[in-house]
């Protein structure tokens, strides 16, 4: 036998062949604990924003005024008047179905639709006049809507649900 193959049977001889395979199947496994450190601006938005708006309640605000807005849209001759009064029966119907207050998304999705509606209402007197004042009266207007018919919603709810 050559030194070659010596110095190779010596090497096989010396190889641990017992392999442990743990599949895990025998044990529950537990999710791995979360540490809770998501960074600063994580902690930044559970401390604040987190606790007090919510995404989901935010986009089904968006939804449900959109849709009041574009409903209010189809009455004739009431222009701005009528998308502000659509906002304010959608923050009503969203106040009378949701179980908590959103006050905060129905305030921003509010805004939004009615900044939006006076935007594209009104894009000649926009183009050839001044639209600061227009844009605010959509703003506020909305916003204000929003929130005064989310607080009569919640009301009327509360009326409701309540024991005589």
């Amino acid at each position: 036998m050559s030194e070659r193959q010596r110095q190779r049977t010596d090497e096989v001889e010396d190889v641990d062949l017992s392999v442990d395979v743990d599949t895990g199947l025998d044990e529950p496994t537990e999710p791995p604990a979360e540490d809770g450190s998501r960074g600063a601006v994580g902690a930044l938005y559970d401390r604040t924003l987190g606790s007090v708006l919510s995404t989901r309640g935010l986009v089904v605000a968006l939804v449900v005024t959109l849709v009041f807005t574009v409903l209010s849209g189809l009455i004739p001759f009431l222009g701005l008047l009528g998308n502000i009064l659509g906002i304010g029966v959608a923050g009503f119907a969203y106040g009378a179905v949701a179980s908590e207050s959103r006050y905060l998304e129905l305030l921003l999705a509010g805004g939004a639709v009615g900044g939006g509606s006076a935007l594209l209402g009104n894009l000649l007197v926009i183009t050839f006049g001044s639209m600061t004042g227009l844009l605010g009266a959509g703003l506020l207007g909305g916003a204000g809507a929003a929130v005064v018919g989310h607080y009569f919603g919640r009301d009327f709810r509360n009326g409701l649900t309540r024991e005589v």
